[in-house]
Order: structure tokens, then sequence, then C-alpha cells
């Protein structure tokens, strides 16, 4: 048990000494890591459900690539823009913040995600304008109810190195929910 914690206690400060050295490419890591995760479990759930269902890696890797390439990238430098804006860590920021990235980033990552997996899924345009039309308000909606109590939490108590780690543990289930959303139709 002690050698489990100790590599547990050194496999922590190796990622926050990353964190702190590269920032931008631990968070990317993380996420496609993490969107992976996501889906696997998703995955995992639907294949209980039919047995006929066979684990889709290319599915899994698709969510890894988007989180890897997009939402690592976009969150980190999302982050450090709403930080410069409203450095102090208050309710009136927390609340400035989580309310600007509502309105502006939610519906936008909502529509990049659908625009970005349909590519990497090889979808033409009208395919994925299709989805959009299908999932994309609904997707939006449940981000509603979701994303504002996760990121007033990650705005006013986390520090801003690791609000993109505590959104990409947040996104284990919500990275669920998008890539059911992708599946879905």
């Amino acid at each position: 048990m002690s050698r489990l914690l100790g590599g547990l206690k050194f496999a922590q400060s190796h990622y926050l000494s990353q964190l702190h050295k590269n920032p931008l490419a631990t968070k990317s890591v993380t996420s496609g890591i993490l969107y992976l995760i996501s889906d696997t479990l998703v995955q995992s759930i639907e294949i209980n459900r039919d047995k006929d269902k066979k684990y889709d890696f290319k599915r899994s890797m698709r969510m890894a690539v988007f989180g890897f390439c997009i939402t690592g990238p976009l969150f980190h430098y999302w982050f450090k823009f709403l930080d410069k804006s409203y450095p102090k860590k208050s309710n009136k920021h927390a609340i400035i913040k989580l309310t600007i990235d509502q309105v502006v980033c939610s519906p936008i990552f909502n529509f990049i995600f659908f625009t970005g997996m349909g590519v990497l899924e090889g979808k033409n345009k009208d395919e994925i304008v299709d989805k959009l039309k299908k999932d994309w308000l609904t997707t939006y909606l449940s981000d509603c109810m979701v994303w504002p109590i996760i990121n007033y939490v990650n705005f006013a108590y986390i520090s801003s190195i690791h609000r993109v780690t505590f959104m990409n543990v947040c996104n284990i289930g919500w990275g669920a929910f998008l890539a059911k959303m992708n599946s879905s139709h």
C-alpha cells in the first residue's frame, strides 16, 4: 500500500511540475486522455446494454484527438483571458467569468465540438449541419444546467494553474454526455 501511495505522490508531483513547466502541452494531453476515458465509459455502458455492440476504438480516438487538439488548448487560453480580464478571486468576478463563459464560449464550443467530430468522422457539410440542427440546442441547454455551477467553483476556489485540470475532471461526465450526443441519431 505504501508503494502505491508513493507512486501516486510521485505521479502527482510530476504532473504538477509539468503543469508549471509546460502548461499548454500538459493540459492538452490531460484533455485528450480524459476525453478517451469519457467515451470509453459511454461505450462500456452501451455494450453492457446491447451485447451485439462492439467497442469502437476509432470513435474513442476521435474523442481523444478532439480533447488534445481543441479542448486543452482552447480552455488554456480562454481561462487565461478570463483571469486577465477579471483577476480577483471574488464572488463578483467568478459570476462575471461564468456568465461570459456560458454566453460566449459554451455555444461556440458546442458548435466546434459537433463540427469537429463531424470532420473527424468524415461527414460532409450537410451531415454536419443536420447534426447541429438536431443536437446543438439540446446540448447547449444541458450545458446551461451543468457548467455554471462547476465554473463557479472553478473560478471562485480553484487556482488558475489548475482550472483546466479541474474542468477536465468534471468533463469526464460531460465528455460522456457529449460522446453519447454525438453518437446518437
